[in-house]
């Protein structure tokens, strides 16, 4: 899945390329921000994503409701941290108590939800609702993003 068509497809807004992001100005006055891949050590274990983290390197999406940690480097735009890095994500999501499957890496936080983890073979990605302590599954990080946007409209 390329992260950028699914936005435009789904959210479509005026898009501005700048030499470290692309931003995305929502028509609805929402606003995701991506940040290109400099580097791709540390990586590797999360291109099931797709475009995610072959192409981009952190992501704001849709302000704030979903963040994507980066592989090494906390994301900044004027002078604010945007994103996390997965080191960061990771002892977060340990210190809350959070067991997702051995074979996952925790990518991503929900406003609101709660943390993601992606596994690394399959692509299934894993939920954890961080107010109910409850967990789910999805087949992709496209039906997540679609079950998303169902619920929001």
């Amino acid at each position: 899945m390329d992260i950028l068509d699914w936005i435009l497809r789904n959210c479509p807004g005026r898009v501005e390329t700048l030499a470290d992001r692309i931003e995305v100005f929502h028509d609805n006055g929402d606003h995701s921000t991506l940040w290109c891949c400099n580097d791709e050590a540390g990586i590797q274990q999360l291109r099931a994503l797709g475009s995610v983290y072959s192409r981009f390197d952190g992501a704001d999406l849709f302000s704030s409701t979903f963040k994507f940690a980066s592989s090494s480097v906390p994301r900044v735009k004027g002078g604010v941290t945007m994103t996390f890095t997965l080191g960061q994500l990771i002892r977060e999501v340990e210190s809350i108590g959070c067991k997702f499957p051995r074979t996952s890496v925790p990518f991503m936080y929900q406003a609101g939800i709660g943390y993601y983890a992606v596994d690394s073979r399959s692509g299934r990605i894993y939920e954890f609702d961080s107010e109910t302590g409850d967990y789910d599954e999805y087949e992709s990080l496209e039906q997540l993003l679609d079950d998303w946007l169902s619920a929001i409209r």
